[in-house]
């Protein structure tokens, strides 16, 4: 068993492992600490994308663990799929008392964030120039490649190895699929995608808190950033009521 679970649940691009690195190095903000399990900057860290290697760890402890922070992401393919079936929200079901921080960043901020941190693109105008260029590459590879496939039979094999090995647009669609990156602003883009993520992750909770899971939420915004390489300040946030509408689409 976990005495006390501490989940910093954000999308991808939030800042989730430097939050916790502040948690770790007590350079959070002291209304933000107030809300936060004492002791937390020395419990076990966990990914919940590795989850193969600690979840062995942690169920098999021979003794309660005090506690344990997971880094969880909310646009990961696992919980697009279903947070129930999750294998690293299981310490939810192992752990007495279980505190979540809700990293909400609006959807420009999280663009413009992953795009520095894939590309080194810094202001909100070059993020929109390079976001240009990526759809353009994507355009191109996907008509030649579909052209390829029709004249297969009539070309030498040796020009099609040629084109796919063309580093300027092969190496940069490969990178582009490798990191998700181009998918990612996309769904990031999507009107009201963003909002129902963050619907549903508490329509979840709610579930779980009613089936006996002792959960304290904490809800933290993000002051706006002029520059992609500033790091996140936090603030404390009010949070939105979950529509009772929407509590049979937890799952």
């Amino acid at each position: 068993m976990i005495e006390h679970l501490l989940v910093v649940a954000a999308p991808s691009g939030a800042g989730k492992t430097t939050f916790v690195n502040q948690l770790i190095s007590r350079g959070s903000a002291a209304d933000i600490t107030a809300h936060l399990p004492a002791g937390a900057e020395h419990w076990m860290r966990v990914k919940h994308g590795q989850h193969k290697q600690w979840l062995p760890t942690v169920t098999t402890a021979p003794e309660d663990l005090s506690g344990v922070i997971l880094e969880y992401d909310l646009t990961s393919r696992r919980a697009a799929v279903s947070y129930q079936t999750d294998p690293a929200l299981r310490l939810l079901r192992m752990a007495r008392r279980i505190t979540v921080v809700n990293l909400k960043a609006p959807a420009e901020q999280l663009i413009t964030q992953i795009a520095y941190r894939e590309t080194g693109a810094r202001t909100k105008q070059s993020v929109s120039q390079r976001r240009l260029g990526w759809g353009l590459a994507y355009w191109v590879r996907s008509t030649l490649f579909a052209v390829l496939r029709r004249l297969s039979g009539a070309l030498p094999r040796s020009a099609i190895d040629w084109f796919k090995q063309l580093p300027s647009i092969v190496q940069l669609w490969s990178a582009l699929k490798r990191k998700g990156l181009f998918v990612k602003i996309k769904r990031y883009e999507k009107s009201g995608w963003l909002e129902d993520v963050y619907l549903r992750w508490q329509v979840y909770l709610d579930a779980e808190a009613k089936a006996g899971a002792r959960i304290e939420q904490v809800f933290l915004a993000p002051e706006a950033l002029e520059k992609a390489d500033q790091v996140y300040r936090w603030r404390i946030a009010d949070a939105a009521p979950i529509p009772e509408s929407c509590s049979n689409n937890s799952r």
